[in-house]
């Protein structure tokens, strides 16, 4: 597996993976997709020098995007945040080589090198549905620190959105 910056060619592959979170994500019952959005702010992203891919057998089978954010109370305090993060379905499946596991250890890793080389720090909010213990303890032992979490009121959506917990 290869983990490298993401280039404009990757950009088809990186929205599919996108498409896939949207359908099938927490954030399903809520969310739409546009596949315009979806090219924009991933050339951003990558235009940026923030984003990377995971490749095994000369296929992208994970991302993860970043953005440059100046924190709300001062233009100049600039930081990292993880906007999408994905290892595609078929590699999370591949137990056997752990494929899917390493994919996602290595995406982290690159994210926490690219805030060392900026010397900046990276948020990231992820939405991986009912499992949050899950997602919390893969996130802590990957170096990162939880700071609060994502809450969503979604009207007209909040049963929808319980029944993905």
């Amino acid at each position: 597996m290869l983990i490298r910056f993401a280039n404009f060619p990757d950009i088809d592959a990186i929205v599919e993976m996108g498409a896939i979170a949207t359908r099938n994500g927490a954030w399903a019952p809520i969310s739409t997709f546009d596949v315009g959005t979806a090219r924009k702010s991933v050339s951003q992203s990558i235009e940026e020098g923030l984003s990377f891919v995971a490749e095994h057998e000369g296929r992208v089978v994970g991302c993860i995007l970043h953005r440059m954010m100046s924190w709300v109370f001062s233009e100049s305090q600039k930081y990292l945040e993880a906007i999408h993060f994905h290892v595609e379905p078929a590699a999370r499946r591949l137990r056997d080589d752990r494929l899917g596991l390493l994919t996602a250890e290595a995406l982290l890793q690159a994210s926490k090198d690219l805030a060392n080389a900026t010397d900046l720090h990276v948020y990231a909010s992820m939405m991986w549905g009912p499992r949050i213990e899950v997602r919390d303890r893969f996130m802590r032992k990957a170096g990162f620190s939880s700071v609060g979490g994502t809450f969503v009121f979604a009207p007209n959506a909040t049963e929808a959105m319980q029944a993905a917990e």
